[in-house]
């Protein structure tokens, strides 16, 4: 993976390596989003895939959930320069890409687009701003109902919210109610789709194993020691804590949570300190580290093979424009032309 890193480094040295990057990236992600629109309206797939479950689309994946995650998590990267230089096909591949995302039907996935959008939105009026959200809400709404799997997810949002407004009213009046606190457990993993159990069992190999945690890529064979709350017949599906901080705690404890945070909190100190230029060069890789690394999205698996790679070319690529040769010399080329250009209007002032 270090290698991997140092030829990613190696290659977008220059400013030139990025824009093909990105670029690359458009036309990649746009060949996915027209696979995704197809599979969902035909139910057949260009590239052979079936979708595994039904009210999904898997893209040109056998898996589902990769699909909606790495288009999701990779807008900010593909459509910061595009809006930001106005192409007027910026908005239909934006349209596109969030109808694709809706479709695959995961709440995370949403959650992930939000965040992208949100960072987009820093390139727009106030104005912009307000009617994008209003055209994301219209979206949705319109989306929603060709999405049978979103619905299914949220109706269960709605009826374990409701359980768990009346349990935690029943703790309040009895801290000591068992049956309240089993209803509350109950409807949470109801509300988080299972995910109590594994929140369960990661705090419980965190209090285990504090510091160095169970071991590097060892969640799933640790899952059924700790997973004394999940029946017996089920302790062996989980493969992943699906929440980035908790896996990254149970298996490399605090020592490793701590090593992530000081890296974020580098990361961020260098973009401040780095020159403007360079800061709008890094700004969509970072705009799309913010996305990969938010603390409650709940499929991202740092460690794992599909999410690190795009994590590390994303990473090189923000780490390039904060610190390459290559980058500063096309930098320091474009201030110098620009300050050639404007020697005649200020020799003119003077005269």
């Amino acid at each position: 993976m270090g290698l991997a890193g140092v030829c990613v480094l190696y290659g977008l040295r220059r400013r030139e390596d990025h824009q093909w990057l990105q670029k690359g990236l458009v036309v990649v992600i746009a060949a996915w989003i027209g696979d995704g629109l197809f599979q969902a309206f035909t139910g057949a797939d260009i590239f052979g895939y079936v979708p595994k479950a039904e009210g999904m689309i898997n893209g040109p994946f056998e898996t589902n959930g990769i699909f909606g995650i790495i288009v999701a998590m990779l807008t900010p990267l593909v459509l910061w320069e595009p809006l930001k230089q106005r192409y007027r096909w910026a908005l239909a591949y934006l349209a596109g890409l969030i109808v694709t995302v809706i479709l695959t039907g995961q709440r995370n996935n949403l959650l992930l687009l939000a965040l992208g959008l949100m960072t987009l939105s820093t390139l727009w009026s106030r104005r912009t701003r307000l009617v994008g959200i209003a055209a994301f809400m219209a979206a949705l709404v319109i989306t929603y109902q060709f999405a049978p799997t979103l619905q299914q997810r949220v109706g269960w949002m709605s009826t374990s919210g409701a359980e768990i407004v009346t349990s935690l009213q029943r703790l309040q009046e009895n801290p000591e109610d068992s049956k309240a606190s089993r209803k509350l457990f109950d409807a949470l993993n109801l509300f988080t789709s299972d995910r109590a159990f594994l929140i369960d069992a990661g705090l419980k190999m965190i209090h285990d194993r504090p510091i160095t945690g169970v071991g590097l890529n060892a969640f799933r064979p640790a899952y059924p020691l700790y997973a004394q709350l999940m029946p017996h017949g089920h302790r062996s599906g989980p493969t992943h804590a699906h929440n980035t901080y908790l896996e990254i705690t149970a298996e490399t404890g605090l020592v490793g949570l701590a090593a992530l945070l000081v890296a974020i909190g580098l990361g961020w100190r260098w973009f401040l300190l780095a020159s403007a230029e360079r800061q709008a060069l890094a700004a969509p890789y970072g705009a799309t580290l913010f996305v990969m690394l938010f603390p409650l999205t709940t499929h991202t698996v740092l460690l794992a093979a599909f999410y690190f790679t795009i994590f590390l070319m994303v990473l090189c690529g923000y780490l390039s424009a904060l610190f390459a040769h290559g980058v500063a010399g096309a930098i320091n080329q474009t201030s110098n032309q620009n300050s050639e250009g404007d020697q005649p209007a200020h020799a003119g002032a003077k005269a």
